[in-house]
């Protein structure tokens, strides 16, 4: 949090296949999935290059994919959808980690990708979850170094979280 306060986050970017990262990700994370009885919905991932930290696109992956399944009910879903999308005229690879958990209220949307932003959370059931609430907030700032954007969506509390990443094709 310290380096990403200061600006001193150094990427080192190489050529990484999104795809693979992806696949390798979803296996890193699937034995929670498993605990919990939940099970992962993956489209077709279009075969794509980037130029990016492959440690620290991990990094975010393996947070996102791990709070869906942390925050979610046993015996739910979590897909995951890619794209290529354009966004003011730049081509952007797109990911999607749609849960069907515990979601946010307004309010917790709005602290949700701030430092510490779990101890804002106002539903029961999420709090008794561990985690330090800077997950999503280091997610965001990774994503951001490398161009692109982190946007959180829900429709209120216990209706599922979408989590949309987007990053440049053209870097």
């Amino acid at each position: 949090m310290r380096r990403i306060e200061s600006g001193k986050i150094e990427l080192v970017r190489l050529k990484a296949n999104l795809s693979e990262i992806l696949e390798k990700t979803i296996e890193v994370v699937n034995y929670l999935a498993i605990q919990k009885g939940i099970t992962f919905t993956l489209g077709t991932i279009p075969s794509v290059d980037l130029s990016v930290d492959l440690r620290r696109i991990e990094q975010v992956f393996i947070n996102l994919l791990s709070n869906a399944i942390k925050y979610s009910p046993e015996n739910t879903r979590v897909t995951i959808k890619t794209n290529i999308v354009e966004l003011n005229a730049r081509k952007m690879f797109q990911v999607q980690v749609i849960d069907e958990g515990y979601g946010f209220t307004t309010e917790e949307l709005t602290d949700a990708t701030t430092p510490f932003g779990k101890a804002y959370t106002r539903q029961k059931q999420k709090r008794a979850i561990q985690g330090t609430g800077l997950g999503l907030y280091i997610s965001r700032h990774i994503i951001e170094l490398h161009g692109g954007t982190l946007e959180i969506q829900s429709d209120g509390a216990n209706r599922g979280t979408q989590v949309e990443i987007r990053l440049p094709l053209d870097q």
